[in-house]
């Protein structure tokens, strides 16, 4: 009895043995040979973005017969692990090959292709924008890709409000689209300053601390912008947690709450600026932009244009790239209603012996030769009053157009504005040139003298503030200008700096750089960038600030984005380093030495 219980219970343990063993064999692939794959299930095409990875679900028949192999025909755009998940590396399209480890009955190997496109994360929700608009997460960035006149503060096309959304970041799609070369556009650019489009595009994105480590979502009101700026940052720098948004319901409700630039409007888009055109010209009226700065007053279009030679052939200068920057340039396009304004009429001629000229080295008045009277007979030939509303645009020079402007603020003239961006934002937005020669109609100016001196200082001013606790002199010139390398100017011979200031260059190589200041579509760049520039130069806003060059050009800009940021107790010392060196006072020269110039002997002598 008990040895028939034993035999049975053996029994029982050997089939029981064998069921786990068929069981556990059944699931092993190894086990399988004897299972061949028949039929190989996956979708044949998938749609994936950049900002989320995505499993391939893939279905084998008979269950467990083969495992499977993936590859990508480019893993550029779309790369795939071991186990069919997906990422996305480009925008574009790619094929997955989906291949069984073993053959079929009939020896072959099961194959699918999957056509996989990359494309842009589109599907953000106004509450994710919003929660990246008041976090403090340095791992997220809102970016706007707006234009810069957008960013700044002015509701363009379909916007009830400008401006834009708390702690949103500027990084324009205009600025990937606009012309700009410095091979046939920009030849005046020399290869000292050598700034391409990349290095700018890459600096603005230093500036905003956007690296491929962060995510982003990036804001339009066009559906368009958002997009331009996401494929590049994806194609280009290799980002990928990048989704897009269309603000523009959030920019059609007034109640919306943005941040401006507190003087946003000193500077006038491309597009208010067609609507004063079209006023002047046509007579059509005025969008409520535009009435916002014209009020009342009498409308004059200038156009700013620098020299009457037409090319450069001085120091300092693309000598190999002559350039049109004459008043022929002005009747070949303008702003339609535009009357043309020289800025050589506004400066003292150049002396004709650089080295020796008395008159030339003995220039001292805020605006050198040419006196405050001579200055308003001028304004008024261009039919500029006091209570005018100045709009000043050029094709030519952003350093033309900001130079006209701050003399005219320096006379009296307080509704003055600057078109922005130039040719640049002009030509981007499609808008037609006028041809010919505007005449203006000579006007009284309405002032005898200049009602605001304060925003240029004179030599004695400059040298008396410099002693001052609450007065900062900014010299805005090249490192080679400030350490006494170069001059700057092929009709001017002395270097050194100036004692007692502080250097915060306005831009890179030649002795008109202003690329620290200006995106590459030369627009303005945002207040929080030349804030972080100041700071890093030593430049103090809480003091009184005033900015000087060579001769009050460069200065001229930096002082109008200044006004724009709100820091008015700024002016320019227009006379700069020229007139400074050269009415004998003291400098540093190259080798840390105090000197000045020696009018009577024409020699640079040590100073005691």
């Amino acid at each position: 009895m008990n040895q028939s219980h034993g035999l049975l219970r053996k029994s029982l343990i050997s089939v029981l043995i064998l069921l786990v063993a068929v069981t556990f064999l059944g699931m092993d692939p190894s086990y399988a040979a004897a299972k061949k794959p028949a039929k190989l299930k996956v979708s044949s095409s998938v749609k994936m973005t950049t900002a989320y990875t995505k499993k391939l679900n893939v279905k084998v028949t008979p269950s467990n017969s083969s495992k499977v192999t993936f590859k990508s025909s480019n893993p550029s755009i779309v790369s795939v692990s071991k186990s069919g998940k997906m990422t996305g590396k480009k925008l574009g399209t790619a094929k997955i090959t989906v291949k069984t480890a073993k053959k079929t009955k009939s020896g072959k190997y099961l194959t699918k292709k999957v056509k996989v496109t990359v494309g842009i994360c589109d599907t953000t929700k106004a509450s994710e924008v919003k929660a990246y608009a008041s976090d403090s997460s340095a791992k997220t960035v809102l970016v706007d890709a707006r234009t810069a006149d957008s960013y700044s503060g002015w509701a363009l096309g379909s916007d009830k409000v400008g401006g834009h959304l708390k702690n949103a970041v500027s990084f324009s799609a205009q600025w990937l689209t606009v012309p700009y070369t410095t091979d046939t556009n920009e030849k005046h650019i020399p290869a000292s300053e050598n700034q391409t489009r990349e290095d700018l595009l890459n600096r603005e994105l230093k500036s905003n601390g956007m690296t491929k480590s962060k995510s982003y979502i990036i804001y339009d009101t066009n559906g368009k912008d958002a997009k331009t700026v996401a494929k590049y940052l994806i194609n280009k720098k290799g980002f990928r947690s990048v989704c897009v948004y269309n603000a523009k319901k959030e920019f059609a409700t007034a109640s919306t709450k943005t941040e401006s630039y507190k003087n946003y409007n000193l500077y006038v888009p491309a597009e208010v600026v067609k609507n004063i055109s079209d006023h002047v010209v046509k007579g059509t009226a005025l969008n409520d932009q535009a009435k916002t700065i014209v009020g009342d007053n009498n409308i004059v279009i200038l156009d700013a244009a620098y020299a009457s030679t037409g090319k450069y052939t001085k120091d300092g200068y693309n000598m190999d790239a002559p350039i049109d920057w004459s008043q022929e340039a002005y009747a070949k396009g303008h702003v339609p209603g535009a009357y043309p304004i020289s800025t050589d009429d506004f400066e003292p001629e150049e002396p004709t012996d650089r080295s020796t000229s008395t008159s030339y080295r003995l220039r001292h008045t805020a605006n050198g030769d040419i006196d405050d009277a001579k200055l308003i007979e001028l304004a008024e030939k261009a039919g500029v009053t006091k209570d005018s509303c100045v709009i000043v645009t050029g094709f030519s020079s952003t350093l033309a157009t900001s130079r006209i402007a701050v003399i005219l603020k320096y006379l009296g003239v307080n509704n003055i504005h600057i078109m922005s961006e130039q040719k640049k934002g002009w030509e981007a937005k499609g808008y037609d040139l006028e041809t010919g020669v505007n005449t203006p109609k000579q006007v009284s100016f309405g002032a005898d003298k200049a009602l605001n001196p304060d925003v240029i200082d004179t030599t004695a001013e400059f040298e008396k503030g410099l002693k001052r606790s609450d007065f900062q002199g900014v010299d805005m010139r090249t490192d080679a200008e400030w350490n006494g390398l170069a001059s700057g100017y092929g009709y001017h011979d002395l270097a050194g700096r100036i004692a007692g200031t502080v250097h915060s260059p306005s831009g890179i190589g030649w002795n008109s750089s202003i690329v620290n200041y200006e995106n590459p579509d030369f627009s303005m760049r945002t207040p929080a960038e030349i804030e972080a520039l100041w700071k890093a130069t030593g430049v103090d806003p809480s003091k009184h600030l005033s900015f000087f060059c060579g001769s009050g050009w460069r200065v001229s800009e930096v002082v109008w984005d200044a006004w724009v940021m709100g820091y008015t107790n700024t002016s320019i010392y227009s006379d700069g380093w020229q007139v400074w060196s050269n009415s004998g006072n003291d400098y540093i020269d190259k080798n840390g030495n105090t000197v000045h110039y020696d009018s009577a002997t024409k020699t640079v002598v040590a100073s005691k």
